[in-house]
């Protein structure tokens, strides 16, 4: 696990792909399907990076209108929006909400108490400390990885401390998956959520200091991971 770490931290430190930049060079002026008849092609390019994420506004409207057969699962659209904090917060904040409010939305109550707005990690760490999840590693998994999409303007990832404090509760029910299912995810969103700081709409809202210091902090946070396996193997 720790040489894991070390190969995220070098994730980290390396400059965006060729490809990922080549593409979105021209991404602003590019044409892209249209959010009634092919929303489900829209909402791939959005999550592939090949679309800007305003189109999730028309996707998030349409998703409480169309057939649900038709669109995206509000789910995925949901956590796109959470991934986009260069999205005007309110907007955001809004279309979420009224997926969440959908009947039709597939979501069981756990989730929609998950991914109802916050204003920060905290925040929603401190909503999931309250639940128990008991015998419930797979639901804990999937709340977890929910969180780690959620990104806000000034913590575009999630600090190591609070995801060991997630940890720490799974480990309230010791189970053998819990370290690995749960370290290791967060291991890997790091480098998908920095690259999106070269992404233009993301460019936009951050100086250039602002982020190489968002990568100093994340590689500071990979060695606050390195110090707790450290220190959980010793006897």
């Amino acid at each position: 696990m720790v040489l894991l770490a070390r190969r995220a931290a070098r994730l980290t430190r390396s400059k965006l792909s060729a490809d990922v930049a080549r593409n979105n060079s021209s991404i602003l002026t590019a044409s892209y399907p249209d959010p009634v008849s092919a929303p489900r092609a829209l909402l791939d390019q959005i999550t592939n990076l090949l679309a800007p994420p305003t189109y999730l506004h028309s996707l998030a409207f349409h998703a409480r209108k169309l057939d649900p057969n038709l669109s995206p699962h509000p789910f995925h659209i949901v956590l796109e929006l959470w991934s986009n904090p260069s999205l005007d917060e309110e907007k955001r904040w809004e279309d979420i909400r009224g997926i969440l409010k959908m009947r039709n939305s597939g979501l069981n109550g756990i989730l929609k108490v998950a991914l109802k707005p916050a204003s920060s990690h905290q925040e929603i760490i401190e909503r999931f400390m309250q639940k128990s999840f008991q015998g419930q590693a797979k639901k804990l998994k999937l709340i977890f990885m929910c969180m780690l999409r959620m990104r806000f303007p000034d913590a575009p990832f999630m600090d190591a401390d609070l995801m060991l404090r997630v940890l720490r509760k799974a480990d309230d029910s010791p189970s053998h998956w819990v370290t690995f299912d749960l370290v290791e995810p967060w291991l890997e969103s790091l480098p998908l959520n920095l690259l999106r700081l070269e992404l233009n709409w993301e460019r936009a809202n951050l100086t250039d200091a602002a982020r190489q210091s968002i990568r100093t902090q994340a590689v500071k946070q990979l060695h606050v991971v390195e110090g707790w396996f450290a220190q959980d193997s010793q006897p």
